[in-house]
C-alpha cells in the first residue's frame, strides 16, 4: 500500500478506451476496481482522493460539446468524415491541453482523459506527449461484449447524454448503430490479442 504514496509529485494519466456505451465514463468518473493487498477491491480515484492525491477526470465529449458540436449527428463519428475527425482531434488536444494545465498549475497528480481514444494514431499521439511531457501513462480498455448489456447502457445513458437531449430514444438507437458499424468496420476497434498501442 505505501507504493500509492509515491505518486505525489509525479504526474499519472489514466487514459480511457473502449467502444460507446461500454462503461468508460463510468469507470473514469467512479473509480477503477483495483486489488489492494488481495482483500479489498476499492474505486482507485475514491481510494486516491482518501489520500488526499488530486484526481481529476477529463471528458473529451464535453469538449467537444463546448467547442460547437452539442448534437452530432453518427456521421460526425464516422472514420471517414474528415472535418468530423479534425473536430474530435480539436476537442482531445483541447482536453489533454487543459490536463497539463491542471497538472503544472493545480498540482494536479492522477488525469482521466475519458474518451474512446479508438485509433492507433490517437494512443500513439497521447503517448509521444505523455513521453515529452514526462506524465506516466496508463491505458485502461473498457470491454463489454455482452450485446443486452450494452442496449441496456444505451437506453440508461445513452439516451440521457447531452449528445440526445430531446431526441427520439429509437432514433438514438439507430444514430449509435451506425456510429458502432463505422468504428468497427474502420478496424479502429480493439484486436482482442494486440496491444492498445
Amino acid at each position: 500500500m505505501a507504493a500509492l504514496y509515491t505518486l505525489q509529485g509525479s504526474k499519472v494519466l489514466v487514459c480511457m478506451c473502449g467502444l460507446p456505451a461500454r462503461g468508460k465514463t463510468y469507470i473514469a468518473q467512479k473509480g477503477i476496481p483495483f486489488s489492494i493487498e488481495r482483500w479489498f477491491n476499492v474505486p482507485v480515484s475514491r481510494y486516491l482522493t482518501w489520500l488526499s492525491i488530486p484526481t481529476k477526470s477529463f471528458n473529451v465529449g464535453q469538449y467537444r460539446r463546448q467547442g460547437g458540436n452539442e448534437h452530432p449527428p453518427a456521421s460526425f463519428f464516422d472514420p471517414n468524415n474528415a472535418e468530423g475527425a479534425r473536430m474530435r482531434e480539436l476537442a482531445a488536444q483541447e482536453a489533454f491541453k487543459d490536463l497539463m494545465r491542471w497538472y503544472t498549475e493545480e498540482g494536479g497528480v492522477v488525469a482521466i482523459l475519458d474518451a474512446t481514444n479508438s485509433t492507433r494514431k490517437r494512443r500513439k499521439w497521447i503517448e509521444d506527449k505523455c513521453q515529452e511531457k514526462g506524465v506516466k501513462l496508463m491505458f485502461v480498455e473498457s470491454v463489454c461484449d455482452n450485446e443486452d448489456l450494452v442496449l441496456s447502457n444505451i437506453l440508461d445513458v445513452k439516451v440521457s447524454s447531452p449528445d440526445y437531449v430531446g431526441q427520439d430514444p429509437e432514433q438514438v438507437l439507430s444514430s449509435l448503430s451506425f456510429l458502432w458499424c463505422g468504428l468497427i468496420s474502420g478496424c479502429i476497434g480493439f484486436p482482442k490479442s494486440t496491444s492498445l498501442v
